[in-house]
C-alpha cells in the first residue's frame, strides 16, 4: 500500500530528496498543516510525536497525504541551518505571490486601507515580524520587489509566526512605477526616512495609505522617496540615528491604527 497514503512514519534515509519549502517552529507547522496549502513531509523529533501536540500533527499529516519521518536533533539543524525549529520540519508547497491587482482592490474596498511596501528587506527574520505586525495593526497587503529583496523563505514563515498564511505579499519588477499606480488609486505614499522632516502623529494618517519601509542598510531609495506624498522619521530621543526596520515599521504601523481608532474605535477586535 503506498507509504504516503498511510501517513506511516519513518526514519529518515540520507538520501531523500525535499521537495517544496522548509518551513519549522510548532506555530508555522500547524498553520500549514490546518491551512489550505498542500504539505509533502514531517520532520519531527520522537519526543514531539510522543506528545498530545503530536498526536494532533499526526493526524493532520495524514489528512494532508504527508508522509512523517522521526528524525533526530541533528537532522532538524541541518535542515533548518542551525535555526530554532522546536522540533518540528515541514516541506509545504512553495508559497503563491498574490496578484498585485486584486491587493490593491482588497485594500481600497476595504474601511481603512493600508498597504506595506518594503524597499530591500534583505533579512528574512525583518520580512517576518513586518508581515506579523501588518497582520496585527489591520493591513490589506504588503509588497516587495522581486530583486535586492529577501522573498517568501522558511526562515520568513517562522519569523511571521504563521501570520503569513493571513496576509497576501505581492511582488512586483519597479517600486516607483508601483507608487505611481497607487497614487492613481486613491492612496497616499507615507515613506519612513531618517530624513524626514514630519514626525508621523503630525501627518493625517486616517486616509488610504501606502506606508513603506526600506530596507536594513541602504535604507528607502532616493526615486522612491522623491515619489513619496510624506517623509516622515520617528523622534529620537537617545544617540541613535534609526531603528531597526521591522521595529521602525511596527512602530509606524501602529501610529496608523491609532488615528484610526480614534475615529472608528469599532475596528478594533474586542
Amino acid at each position: 500500500m503506498d507509504q504516503k497514503m498511510e501517513n506511516q512514519e519513518i526514519p529518515e534515509s540520507p538520501s531523500e530528496e525535499k521537495q517544496g519549502e522548509l518551513a519549522w517552529g510548532r506555530h508555522v507547522a500547524l498553520a500549514a498543516l490546518e491551512g489550505e496549502g498542500s504539505v509533502n513531509k514531517v520532520w519531527a523529533l520522537r519526543a514531539l510525536m510522543d506528545s498530545p501536540l503530536g498526536s494532533k500533527i499526526r493526524q493532520l499529516a495524514k489528512s494532508k497525504g504527508a508522509v512523517v519521518s522521526l528524525v533526530e536533533k541533528v537532522k532538524l539543524d541541518q535542515l533548518t541551518q542551525g535555526e530554532n525549529h522546536q522540533g518540528i520540519v515541514v516541506s509545504a508547497a512553495a508559497h503563491q505571490y498574490a496578484d498585485l491587482s486584486e491587493v490593491i482592490e482588497a485594500s481600497k474596498n476595504s474601511r481603512h486601507p493600508l498597504l506595506l511596501v518594503l524597499d530591500g528587506i534583505e533579512d528574512p527574520h525583518n520580512l517576518g515580524a513586518l508581515i506579523r505586525t501588518a497582520v496585527g495593526a489591520g493591513a490589506q497587503g504588503v509588497i516587495i520587489p522581486q530583486r535586492r529583496a529577501v522573498g517568501l523563505t522558511g526562515i520568513v514563515e517562522k519569523s511571521s509566526a504563521g501570520s503569513l498564511d493571513r496576509m497576501p505579499v505581492a511582488r512586483v519588477g519597479n517600486l516607483n512605477e508601483l507608487l505611481k499606480k497607487l497614487q492613481k488609486e486613491g492612496f497616499w505614499i507615507v515613506a519612513a526616512d531618517s530624513s524626514g522632516k514630519s514626525f508621523p502623529y503630525t501627518v493625517d494618517l486616517t486616509v488610504p495609505v501606502a506606508l513603506v519601509i526600506g530596507g536594513e542598510g541602504g535604507g528607502i531609495s532616493r526615486l522612491v522617496l522623491d515619489n513619496s506624498d510624506f517623509v516622515v522619521r520617528l523622534p529620537m530621543v537617545g544617540d541613535l540615528e534609526s531603528l531597526n526596520a521591522s521595529v521602525a515599521g511596527g512602530v509606524l504601523m501602529y501610529e496608523i491604527l491609532r488615528q484610526r481608532l480614534a475615529q472608528d474605535p469599532s475596528m478594533a477586535r474586542e
